[in-house]
């Protein structure tokens, strides 16, 4: 839709007023929008807002600055993610189910040592220091293991000891 209207009025500047949703924001600053405002802003604020379009290019509510930041950081981590081996991201999707080391290994036929190899890498890629930390980015992000290339893992296997 900015880009439509950009398009038609080449000079216009397009302040968005819109849901709290990231897909959204981006899509209007991507198209052109020379600020984004939720629907949940004052009426006084959005009357100051379209002065401050007028008078100073970009404006961001506090709002979508935080939705943004949020949706950088998850780039930030997804381009990490990219940098993981199939075999790391495997290792990874399986520490995010709550597997612990040995069933880790066995599930994918190798050696606990080089599971422990596999999540000393997997750290000093993503910059966690810990396994709660790693378990808590792979839910922040909430990539579905599918995109990971898990290997099914036979629940009864794994939780027999």
């Amino acid at each position: 839709m900015v880009a439509c209207i950009k398009e038609c009025e080449p000079g216009i500047r397009v302040l968005v007023y819109g849901p709290a949703e990231q897909e959204v924001v981006a899509g209007c600053l991507l198209e052109g929008a020379e600020g984004y405002l939720l629907i949940s802003t004052e009426t006084a604020k959005l009357v100051r807002s379209v002065a401050d379009v007028l008078n100073y290019g970009l404006l961001l509510d506090e709002g979508v600055a935080s939705l943004m930041r949020e949706q950088l950081v998850c780039l930030e981590m997804a381009e990490s993610l990219g940098q993981l081996t199939p075999r790391e991201r495997d290792v990874l999707a399986l520490v995010a189910r709550g597997l612990d080391n040995p069933t880790i290994a066995r599930s994918l036929s190798i050696s606990r040592a080089t599971v422990k190899t596999h999540l000393r890498r997997i750290y000093g890629k993503l910059g966690v220091r810990s396994r709660g930390e790693l378990i808590a980015l792979a839910v922040e992000l909430s990539m579905p293991e599918k995109t990971w290339s898990v290997h099914q893992v036979d629940d009864k296997k794994s939780s027999a000891k």
